[in-house]
């Protein structure tokens, strides 16, 4: 756990977390869920509490100057999850600490930390004569399989609250599609972002694109409308957020200086779009086409091959 907290001080933003920083700043990302813990959707500059804290008054009475959390829905604008290796919690007493350098060392050495809370409190028991308890360790602060997540309840209403936005768009990048939750979010999402391209009556309204190094599994057909295979940080560039021919043929020259396989995309139903067309969609309405194909085939790749 100490070597992989280092790996993450070391790591940098890609292209896709500036991608998803870019959308919130032009108003385009309604929300921002992720299964990451290395927090760098916090680093690329998204909010990822789940409240904001508020001056109580300018009052000089100490109570006063406590501050005072006030929950907006609109407020989170990546949540995490799965938690995060930012900080750390004890299995006793759930206090939690930020996961420093010293701690990260004394997770290397094989040994979890005790918790300090609960060494301050095994302490005060000795000097007045009570018997010890149960001294806690630290765990990262993350949801292993089958745990409950802390924060389930918050989620799922910001979650809730989302799907009556009505969004029109929706984009899975990089998930096995295989944890039953993030299985019923996507599905759930799907079909809301489906319903509003037959609200607004807008071209382009209503997709949800899939970009991951492999095919969505069978049973994902009828959720997915554009397919993109390959690596996220490339597939950004058919993206842009403002489509124009130099922004394309950009992804097109580094894709193939830095000999990447090219991008393909699989049962697509119009051309490819950069998001700003999705999100601005001319006045005229085309019907959304289903297809009736049991598994799509790859058209052609986008971008030419690297040399």
């Amino acid at each position: 756990m100490g070597e992989l907290r280092a790996l993450i001080d070391r790591a940098t933003c890609t292209p896709t977390h500036a991608f998803i920083k870019q959308l919130d700043e032009h108003g385009k990302l309604l929300r921002c869920y992720t299964q990451n813990i290395d927090s760098l959707e916090k680093r690329v500059g998204l909010e990822t509490a789940f409240v904001q804290d508020e001056d109580a008054g300018d009052s000089a009475d100490s109570a006063s100057k406590r501050r005072k959390q006030t929950m907006d829905k609109k407020f989170t604008r990546a949540v995490q999850l799965h938690g995060d290796l930012d900080t750390l919690i004890c299995t006793i007493c759930h206090t939690k600490c930020p996961f420093s350098h010293k701690l990260a060392l004394e997770f290397r050495e094989g040994t979890p930390p005790p918790c300090p809370r609960c060494k301050e409190v095994e302490v005060i028991r000795g000097i007045v004569g009570k018997r010890s308890q149960t001294t806690g360790v630290l765990r990262p602060d993350i949801v292993l399989y089958n745990e409950m997540h802390p924060q389930g309840e918050l989620i799922g209403s910001l979650n809730e609250y989302d799907l009556k936005r009505r969004p029109d768009l929706l984009i899975v990048i990089g998930t096995s599609l295989k944890i039953p939750g993030i299985k019923r979010m996507i599905r759930e999402m799907s079909r809301c972002v489906h319903d509003s391209a037959q609200r607004t009556q807008r071209a382009g309204a209503g997709k949800v694109i899939f970009i991951n190094r492999d095919e969505p599994p069978r049973g994902w057909d009828d959720v997915f409308d554009y397919f993109i295979e390959g690596d996220a940080d490339h597939a950004v560039n058919l993206l842009p957020i403002h489509g124009d021919k130099a922004a394309l043929n950009d992804g097109e020259s580094s894709s193939a200086e830095s000999g990447q396989d090219p991008m393909s995309i699989t049962r697509i139903c119009n051309p490819v779009m950069s998001i700003d067309r999705i999100c601005n969609p001319p006045v005229d309405h085309v019907p959304r086409a289903k297809s009736t194909a049991k598994k799509p085939k790859s058209l052609p790749s986008i971008l030419p091959p690297a040399r």
